[in-house]
Order: C-alpha cells, then sequence, then structure tokens
C-alpha cells in the first residue's frame, strides 16, 4: 500500500510450469519515495490488459488492501480466488509445492532480476505449523513480495490443473 510492493505474476498450469513477472510495482528506496503509495488504477489496468493479452484461468489475490478492486474485477465477470496470504496453513502447503517444484525440475522463471531478488530477500521460517516463507522481520524494506505471487500463482495453477485439466496449455494471473 504505502512502504512495499505489489507483484503481478503468471504461472502456465501446464508441467514444467514457468513463472513471469507481469507487473511489479515497489517502493523507492530513496527520498522520492516520501508518500508513495501503490498506483491501485495501474495495477487494475495491468490485470485488466492481462486478461485481454493471455488466456487467464484465474486471477488469486491477496485481499488486504485489495478487496475493492478484487470485488469490481468480479463484478465485471473475471474470475477472481481469493488467497489470503496470512493464512499459515495456505502459505505453508504453497511454499511446500514450489519447493517440490523445484527440486523435480518441474518450474522455471525468466530470469527477472527482480523476481531473484525478492526470492532472495525471502527467508524459510520453520516452526510447528510448517514451512513457509516470509520477511527476516516484520519491518524489513526488503521486498519479497514477487516470490509471495510466484508461491501463490504456482500454487493455484497446480490445483486448478488437477481439478479441471484444461485441454490446452493457459496461464493463471496472479
Amino acid at each position: 500500500y504505502n512502504g512495499d510492493s505489489t507483484a503481478l505474476v503468471a504461472c502456465t498450469v501446464d508441467e514444467p510450469r514457468h513463472l513471469e513477472i507481469i507487473g511489479l510495482w515497489e517502493k523507492p528506496d530513496d527520498q522520492s519515495a516520501m508518500g508513495w503509495r501503490t498506483p491501485v488504477h495501474e495495477v487494475y489496468a495491468e490485470i485488466v490488459e492481462a486478461f485481454d493479452r493471455y488466456t487467464v484461468v484465474e486471477l488469486a489475490a491477496d485481499p488486504w488492501r485489495f478487496e475493492q478492486s478484487l470485488a469490481s474485477l468480479a463484478d465485471e465477470g473475471y474470475p477472481v480466488i481469493e488467497f489470503p496470504t496470512g493464512s499459515v496453513q495456505r502459505m505453508t502447503q504453497a511454499t511446500v509445492a514450489m519447493f517440490e517444484a523445484i527440486v523435480d525440475g518441474h518450474l522455471s522463471h525468466n530470469g527477472d532480476p527482480a523476481l531473484v531478488r525478492h526470492f532472495s530477500n525471502a527467508i524459510l521460517r520453520e516452526d510447528a505449523r510448517g514451512s513457509r516463507i516470509t520477511k527476516n522481520h516484520k519491518g524489513s524494506s526488503r521486498k519479497i513480495d514477487a516470490a509471495v505471487a510466484s508461491l501463490i500463482a504456482h500454487h493455484r495453477a497446480a490445483v486448478w490443473r488437477e481439478v479441471e485439466a484444461p485441454a490446452e496449455p493457459q496461464l493463471l494471473v496472479l
């Protein structure tokens, strides 16, 4: 919203899955960032454009601070799925699924430096509730949103593929 970033990540539903950043909005690290906020209208426009550009099976998104935009997209007929990242169970499932896909060689990406940076900024938190990625501490300015969006996109692509089994490859956008 005003101190972090927002990422729009696509993941193919066929295997091996492929990740790619469609849009990334980050608060600059310098003094020009005073008063910076995520440009919600730009994010919304990029989502609509992605639906026009690709065959999108669903938009999966964390509703926190984006509820109105998601409701508007759903009202316009776009397939929207809420994926609250505050759910430890969901994030653990998504983290484990992506880890397994990486180990099995079933995941690729286009080498986008921002995606690599966001994954490098993430740490693996392991506790009695499971393993999931997170920031190294709550107030960290090191952005991980593209990594989180990738986990969600990959997880939803796997779930969608398992349930729907489309005849041709399609793209999932977060």
